[in-house]
């Protein structure tokens, strides 16, 4: 008899778990915006605090603009959209700010920033053949491509 007990407690939480879920952050901007979906498969989903069941119909409409309210999908308020947009914007902005200070640090430490122009002007203003300046363009070329 005990054992019966036992495998009863371990089956119906698996049954009762199986289906398709809902996760949402609840410590995001827009609050409880869903975030990820999970589709058991008839499999066992072990359940989280931040995941709601879903029908199967809500997993293939449910998108990152849908939010969890009283443990119900719904779709996003025109105030949390324009929030979400914001964030995306931001996000995007702060990602460009990054790749820009980077490319500027990298430019400002390269070695072509070493040549003074009047040393190039020098070099230009010495060639005097089409050999003189094949010597000097494979001469750039091999400084520009540190060969």
């Amino acid at each position: 008899m005990n054992r019966l007990i036992v495998v009863i407690f371990l089956v119906i939480p698996s049954l009762a778990l199986a289906g398709d879920f809902a996760c949402f952050d609840a410590g995001n901007t827009v609050t409880n915006r869903v975030v990820s979906k999970v589709k058991s498969q008839g499999k066992a989903y072990s359940i989280r605090a931040d995941c709601v069941r879903i029908t199967r119909e809500q997993y293939s409409t449910i998108t990152n603009r849908y939010k969890v309210v009283a443990g119900e999908v719904v779709t996003m308020s025109n105030a949390d959209n324009t929030l979400l947009d914001d964030i995306i914007a931001d996000q995007a902005a702060s990602t460009e700010a990054t790749r820009i200070d980077l490319f500027d640090s990298t430019i400002a430490t390269a070695k072509i920033n070493d040549a003074t122009l009047t040393k190039v002007d020098n070099k230009i203003d010495n060639i005097s053949s089409l050999a003189d300046a094949k010597v000097f363009l494979k001469k750039l070329a091999r400084y520009l491509l540190n060969d």
